[in-house]
């Protein structure tokens, strides 16, 4: 570690490998994962300071979780999540695979036939001189919801897996596999480390990031769906203000992926000292099709303490996006937020598969370090929290970007000239450099 001032500390776990998680074409976590780590590793080379600090799995062996209690390595998040949720989670993989006969409803397509490594996966990591994924099936396949229940006061999950899965899961896009409970539990505990280090005189950060594997912001207190199960920004935020000394602080979330953080948005819906701002594609249009509207401002004792900021398609940082990151900038200002926890989603970028025919977001990389030096201005101790970004080709660059602006006061103060907070100066942000070079 350089004896001069850290700029930022990232926490890593990667010991959770993609070719052990079921094949989805456009979600492949734990590769993005290792490709931001690895823009990370080449652009702290010649930039800042850059501590990268791997997180080693638990190795407490978790006991048979009863009565719908979470034992072992996933009780810790039981400040944001449902204990009968997470002793799903711990359980559910184990008990479905022990199942003789399974409704073949709940089991996911992707893993009936023999599994292939994508090409982006391939690409990607060849390029890097990483391994690269791919994988037979197994036996068994990963169990996903056979049907979208109804969520009435006269509903709710029974004792089998198949009910349970029925209830905590929203969607088809989280599914249960072999090995994801440790894969939550090592999310769990760099999430906790980044937390840590934010308030840690001696490393001095300007920043921490919490490089999970898993995404988290879709994840609700007792439900998983769009690729997330453990709410990490949510855990951040309310450890946060528990473990601030002294008398508990306001603290803000600020989520930045292009699909609505809904998850984070329920969490908190009742919470008066936790402001969640969201800035995201149109609900109307786009996943998660029932949250994130402006309308939606808090739930009673909490209006006005979630701020959905919804975007028309094809966004740009001068006139748009831009102008919603400065007023997101404001709220927490006058929220009087002591603490801020972002939910770094780079699949703004221009070019991201994950989004419906015509829409996404048109940032470009040199736009991640104007977010990064609005961010910075707030003056606040910051966790960062990986959440989406399926360009793989680009989003490590886009993350670099997004931490240089915030740490790199030069790079601040470059991205600041061409107009950052919302000041339109039709200058387009592509011309700054990035973590990839010019674009």
């Amino acid at each position: 570690i350089s004896p001069k001032r850290l700029g930022l500390a990232v926490f890593v776990s990667t010991s959770v490998r993609q070719e052990d998680m079921p094949e989805n074409q456009c979600n492949e976590p734990a590769t993005r994962r290792d490709l931001i780590l690895a823009a990370l590793a080449a652009f702290g080379k010649e930039n800042l300071d850059v501590l990268v600090a791997e997180v080693l799995p638990p190795t407490q062996a978790p006991a048979p979780a009863t009565a719908g209690q979470p034992v072992g390595t996933l009780a810790g998040a039981s400040i944001v999540h449902d204990k009968a949720y997470l002793a799903f989670l711990e359980t559910a993989w184990d008990r479905w695979k022990a199942l003789e006969h399974r409704d073949d409803t709940f089991c996911s397509e992707s893993d009936k036939g023999a599994r292939v490594s994508s090409i982006s996966t391939s690409r990607n990591l060849a390029a890097l001189g990483l391994e690269g994924g791919g994988g037979g099936s197994g036996a068994t396949p990963a169990l996903v919801p056979g049907n979208g229940p109804n969520r009435d006061p006269c509903c709710g999950p029974g004792e089998s897996v198949t009910s349970q899965c029925a209830w905590h899961c929203a969607d088809r896009e989280a599914p249960i596999y072999a090995g994801l409970a440790a894969a939550l539990a090592s999310d769990l505990g760099v999430a906790r480390a980044a937390l840590g280090a934010t308030f840690e005189p001696s490393l001095g950060c300007s920043a921490t990031l919490a490089l999970t594997t898993h995404p988290g912001h879709h994840a609700s207190s007792n439900t998983c769906a769009g690729y997330c199960y453990l709410n990490s920004a949510a855990w951040v935020a309310r450890t946060m203000r528990e473990e601030w000394p002294g008398e508990l602080p306001k603290v803000a979330v600020l989520d930045v992926d292009y699909h609505a953080g809904n998850g984070t948005v329920g969490i908190f819906w009742f919470d008066p000292d936790v402001l969640v701002c969201s800035i995201h594609a149109d609900p109307n249009s786009e996943y998660p099709y029932t949250c994130g509207f402006a309308h939606q401002v808090g739930g009673p004792g909490a209006e006005g303490a979630t701020l959905n900021l919804p975007l028309a398609a094809g966004a740009r940082w001068v006139g748009s996006y831009g102008e919603a990151i400065g007023e997101a900038v404001r709220a927490v200002r006058a929220f009087g937020a002591r603490g801020l926890v972002v939910s770094l989603g780079v699949d703004t970028l221009r070019g991201d598969p994950v989004c419906v025919p015509g829409a996404g977001f048109q940032l470009e990389l040199g736009d991640y370090l104007a977010l990064g030096a609005a961010l910075r201005g707030l003056e606040l101790p910051t966790v960062f929290v990986q959440e989406g970004g399926y360009d793989l080709e680009r989003c490590g660059a886009a993350v670099a970007n997004t931490l240089r602006g915030f740490c790199d006061p030069v790079a601040a103060g470059a991205a600041a000239e061409v107009g950052v907070a919302a000041k339109v100066t039709g200058e387009p942000q592509e011309a700054l450099p990035s973590a990839a070079g010019d674009v």
